[in-house]
């Protein structure tokens, strides 16, 4: 049978990173491209195969409804299924939607059966069937699992189960919402720490700076993110927030912006109580994989984002998703998690310095393992 090419478009990588890993956890046959808002998903779509799009809504640049007319539009793109993945439940969003020419709708925060039941409806049109993986040996080939176990002075140690309780977070609900799989809960908890550490003085920033705009992808970002966590508190202030600033009330801004910060704080205190030990090396097949990775491509893709930030280039974005994919494994996720961030602010030079850090932390960038 031949693989099912998935090209997902989120501008969070927090939230591509567990839409591919859950779909991989639980479907067999399909390959997942991915892409970090419209603009980007344009020239994936043009230059690779894809079958069925799953796309955020609301992305900078060019949002999801812009890329769906410019699918329907082209010659070649125009009958790609394209499953609306969005924070946007409302009524009158999903008809918009709807009428736009979308093939299926799933509204953020989604468990996992409900994504892949989309994705099969989606294919069994088609005349395909995707295969359900059915045991956890089988997610163990096909998922990163951060930290199942870590490897130290040589030897695998294990790391005891996720915490029955880590409040503000609700794990069973967040284990039964990933189709049952700590280690999916684990790396999303890791995520959460890694993307949001500094999201406290990041708000400040953003409302200090006037930058509404950024603010508001910030807040629909923490929503997605920590809905999909259980962090009930949590989602319920970002989504306050992310609410008052499409509705322009400003004079509300600052309180539910402290009420955000506020509930941020015991979210991350939480989330770092599941980071792996000190100088423990993850261990997993994607880690494995990660070891053989393609260092000419790397470096290729390392000297061109260098040059693009040096030309304070907006292209420089493009190439995050391909790097991120070569260096799966190797816990620079943050560091590339940073980049982004400070591309969406236009800040070239702070991504550069980030870019040389990320590259120090490289064990080398040599041709050849």
């Amino acid at each position: 049978m031949p693989k099912l090419h998935v090209l997902v478009i989120d501008d969070a990588a927090l939230i591509r990173d567990f839409i591919r890993q859950g779909l991989y956890a639980v479907l067999n046959q399909i390959e997942i491209l991915e892409a970090t808002n419209g603009r980007h998903a344009k020239g994936v779509l043009e230059t690779k195969p894809v079958d069925v799009v799953l796309c955020d809504w609301e992305m900078p640049e060019v949002n999801g409804q812009e890329l769906l007319a410019w699918i329907r539009s082209h010659a070649r793109l125009s009958k790609i299924p394209f499953i609306m993945v969005t924070g946007r439940g409302e009524r009158d969003h999903v008809v918009a939607a709807m009428r736009a020419g979308i093939d299926g709708y799933v509204v953020k925060p989604f468990t996992i059966e409900r994504l892949s039941k989309q994705v099969r409806e989606v294919v069994a049109k088609r005349g395909l069937n995707l295969g359900v993986i059915p045991t956890s040996a089988a997610v163990a080939d096909t998922v990163s699992i951060l930290t199942g176990s870590y490897r130290k002075d040589g030897a695998i140690v294990p790391v005891d189960d996720l915490p029955e309780a880590l409040p503000p977070f609700d794990i069973p609900a967040a284990v039964a919402r990933m189709a049952g799989k700590q280690e999916l809960v684990r790396k999303a908890l890791i995520g959460f720490y890694t993307s949001f550490g500094k999201a406290p003085m990041e708000i400040d920033h953003l409302v200090a700076s006037g930058k509404t705009e950024e603010l508001l992808r910030l807040a629909h970002t923490i929503k997605g993110v920590a809905a999909t966590l259980e962090a009930t508190e949590l989602t319920t202030a970002s989504a306050a927030l992310e609410n008052t600033l499409l509705q322009d009330r400003d004079s509300e801004v600052q309180d539910l912006v402290n009420a955000v910060k506020l509930a941020l704080v015991p979210a991350l205190a939480a989330a770092a109580r599941v980071l792996p030990p000190r100088g423990a090396t993850p261990t997993s097949q994607q880690a494995t994989a990660s070891s053989t990775m393609n260092y000419a491509e790397m470096n290729s893709l390392i000297t061109k984002l260098q040059t693009l930030l040096a030309g304070n280039n907006t292209k420089a974005r493009e190439l995050i998703a391909p790097l991120r994919e070569i260096l799966i494994g190797r816990n620079l996720d943050s560091h590339l998690n940073e980049i982004e961030t400070q591309l969406s602010r236009f800040d070239f030079r702070g991504a550069g310095n980030t870019l040389a850090t990320l590259t120090a932390a490289l064990p080398s960038r040599k041709s050849a393992p």
